[in-house]
């Protein structure tokens, strides 16, 4: 998957970043392979990933104008979903949870705005596969 878990090895050019697949393969293509990851890897049950969910949202609010618009079109009541990230959840965001490995995954973005992009496909992915909506 975008040779995210190799090792890198010393003059190694066969190497792909997360950026370098995003731009072959396109973005929809790398957040659905992301979200398949954290889906069958991360995510155990449906009730963390509502919690997921709704940290990501929580972040998503305080982000910039397309990350914000995108949470208030989702259709969630803000209160489901403020102060999530306050919370400490370590099935979400512990050392091992889905929010830690998507961080560092997007860290491996250098553009902000594809990064969020990227972050949002993620998140409606997992939306998708756990039936996730607004109530």
């Amino acid at each position: 998957m975008f040779g995210l878990f190799r090792k890198k090895k010393a003059h190694s050019s066969g190497a792909q970043s997360l950026e370098e697949g995003i731009a072959r393969d396109g973005l929809d293509h790398a957040a659905l392979r992301v979200s398949q990851i954290v889906c069958r890897d991360k995510i155990p049950t449906k009730a963390i990933a509502c919690r997921f969910v709704m940290q990501d949202f929580d972040g998503a609010s305080n982000g910039n104008a397309e990350s914000i618009a995108w949470v208030n079109s989702m259709g969630f009541d803000e209160s489901q979903y403020k102060g999530a990230l306050s919370s400490d959840d370590i099935e979400v965001d512990g050392p091992e949870g889905p929010q830690m490995f998507l961080n560092m995954l997007g860290m491996k973005i250098s553009d902000d705005n594809v990064r969020a992009k990227f972050r949002m496909q993620v998140t409606e992915n997992i939306m998708r596969h756990f039936d996730i909506y607004p109530k």
